[in-house]
């Protein structure tokens, strides 16, 4: 249970450390420090990647599938985990820092398009952005799934898109 809980603890604080910076960077952050900021959000995610797609992890949530001591909030807890480290697995680990830099950035980049009222500023970022995604959808994707279906899973698990388009279809 300790191990477990450990684990929890040094997730949790990574994730919560890179909701601090993102909001951080929406609110109150200065504009000169957005390269500093993005380096070391670039940091904690390689440690959150790494920490998620260790052979210790895998080990841990191997033990957590059959451990019958878990409450139903720390099997689903797991469960998200496992779906996060298979996520994260197929991404090379310097691409991944460098695409959580480049999101750091891109906040920046929009509050300057914004008070501009010129969208060209921002262009270059969500290209950017928008390649790698699909990219990295294309790596996640399992063997005769679409790279959009792989997105797609990540924001409605039981909703792919043959189901989307019958959906669709019966609303024409």
């Amino acid at each position: 249970q300790k191990e477990y809980e450990a684990f929890l603890e040094e997730w949790n604080a990574l994730q919560t450390t890179l909701v601090l910076f993102d909001w951080d960077n929406e609110t109150a952050a200065p504009e000169n420090g957005a390269v500093r900021t993005a380096a070391v959000v670039g940091r904690i995610s390689a440690s959150y990647q790494t920490l998620l797609t260790s052979e210790k992890t895998g080990a841990l949530l191997e033990k957590a599938k059959q451990s019958k001591g878990l409450s139903d909030t720390e099997t689903r807890i797991f469960r998200i985990i496992e779906k996060e480290r298979k996520r994260l697995a197929a991404i090379p680990e310097d691409e991944y820092r460098k695409f959580s830099e480049l999101l750091s950035v891109s906040t920046g980049k929009w509050t300057q398009a914004k008070k501009k009222n010129d969208f060209s500023v921002f262009a270059p970022v969500l290209t950017e952005i928008l390649e790698t995604k699909k990219k990295f959808a294309a790596l996640q994707a399992e063997p005769g799934q679409s790279a959009y279906d792989a997105l797609l899973v990540q924001f409605e698990e039981d909703l792919p898109t043959r189901k989307l388009d019958r959906f669709f279809e019966a609303l024409k």
